[in-house]
């Protein structure tokens, strides 16, 4: 038996295991019994090549067990127990059986992890933001994962309504000081009603040991925009998948990211796009940066459906490489099946320039602080593009400093 074919096994050895901690609800029943006809993503599966699932053969598995919500509004969740709550007379939280059923169209049934999640959890923290709301200040959601949860399994899971006409920006983060091995398996479902505005900001930043595979849907309805930054650092293995479907006239999306990844990290984006609807207008912007032997996958898809046009899509993922056994899989894809569009698509990887390293030591700067200027400098045009809140740049320029401090060396060109 090769080591893929033990490492299936393995995993298949577990849900034996977890299946017997199970007590499914109906629709999960429906779910569960979809997700092992499917079984666990394989090699030969396109949208998978790339990742390697060797990390969460790890984790036991063990179920983490169910909590209910108290009476106020929750901020802040510990291994899924609702933690610290904030009331606001602007939105309201909730912890209820969630929408992620079996025929929502806005969730695919394609992924395996996604059905996993679907299946094993019912529950959902709620947000929903009225009709004509300006929400001034972030909603915060952060979920953190405690040394309790060694070996174990957590289904975070977040569906926001923001009303018609309304604002606000919503930032989740997953982190965790933990050296144990876990597996998050987050879902969120994001709906933007008509004239809405939503920025979305999503940082996983888990223990070194954890992985991390997580899903973002995106519901945009007409003249609604979604702003969307996904930031990763954290996790032995991450992968985050972003879906969108425009089919509302007027939709528009932005989706960018970041990842900072050293050692041995493998971390993947995965994003599938749908333009139904003309009208419609979309941006991918993601960057990455990658040290130690880390593996990075960038695998974007625009598809413009028959009859959608005219359209507006544009793509772009650029990466720098810091070591010699860092590596990066970049595949930018668009799908056209319509005539009046525009769109384009690109892809750079590249190195630290050793000019521009020997003209900042001219000027008398460290060859450490020459690195770290230079790596902000490359993250600069995402985190700015990206981010409105002055306070929540600081805090990834703070990220990528913390970063920079752990490499020693980096390769230069």
């Amino acid at each position: 038996m090769n080591m893929l074919h033990a490492h299936q096994a393995l995993l298949e050895e577990k849900l034996l295991i977890l299946e017997n901690q199970m007590s499914l609800h109906e629709q999960g029943s429906l779910l569960w019994k979809k997700f092992k006809s499917k079984g666990f993503p394989h090699k030969k599966d396109p949208q998978w090549r790339h990742t390697n699932l060797s990390p969460l053969t790890e984790s036991s598995f063990i179920m983490v067990p169910k909590v209910t919500m108290p009476q106020e509004h929750t901020i802040v969740m510990v291994d899924g127990s609702p933690s610290f709550f904030e009331h606001s007379e602007q939105f309201s939280v909730s912890l209820e059986e969630s929408n992620f059923s079996v025929n929502n169209k806005s969730i695919s049934d394609e992924d395996s992890f996604s059905l996993f999640h679907r299946a094993m959890n019912s529950k959902a923290m709620v947000i929903r933001v009225p009709n004509k709301i300006v929400v001034k200040r972030p909603i915060h959601i952060i979920w953190t994962t405690s040394e309790q949860v060694a070996d174990g399994v957590t289904f975070p899971a977040l569906e926001l309504h923001l009303g018609e006409e309304s604002e606000c920006s919503v930032i989740e983060s997953f982190v965790s000081n933990s050296a144990k091995s876990y597996f998050n398996n987050p879902l969120s479902l994001l709906h933007a009603h008509r004239g809405s505005k939503l920025y979305y900001y999503r940082e996983q930043n888990e223990g070194e040991h954890a992985s991390h595979i997580g899903y973002t849907y995106l519901d945009v309805r007409s003249d609604a925009f979604v702003s969307s930054f996904i930031f990763s650092k954290g996790a032995k293995l991450s992968r985050h998948t972003l879906f969108s479907s425009l089919h509302h006239l007027g939709s528009e999306v932005y989706l960018a990211g970041l990842a900072l990844h050293t050692k041995e990290q493998q971390g993947d984006h995965y994003l599938a796009l749908e333009h139904h609807s003309p009208h419609t207008k979309s941006e991918q912007f993601y960057k990455g940066i990658y040290s130690g032997s880390a593996h990075g996958v960038f695998a974007g898809k625009v598809m413009v459906k028959p009859g959608a046009m005219p359209i507006v899509s544009y793509q772009q993922n650029q990466n720098l490489l810091l070591s010699p056994d860092a590596h990066v899989d970049s595949k930018p894809e668009l799908e056209i099946s319509a005539d009046d569009v525009k769109c384009s698509h690109g892809s750079t990887v590249g190195r630290m320039s050793a000019e521009e390293l020997l003209y900042l030591q001219s000027r008398g700067l460290s060859s450490e602080r020459a690195h770290l200027l230079l790596v902000k400098a490359f993250a600069s045009e995402v985190i700015k593009r990206s981010v409105r809140e002055e306070e929540l740049q600081e805090h990834f320029f703070h990220q990528i400093t913390e970063f920079m401090k752990k490499e020693k060396s980096c390769e230069v060109t």
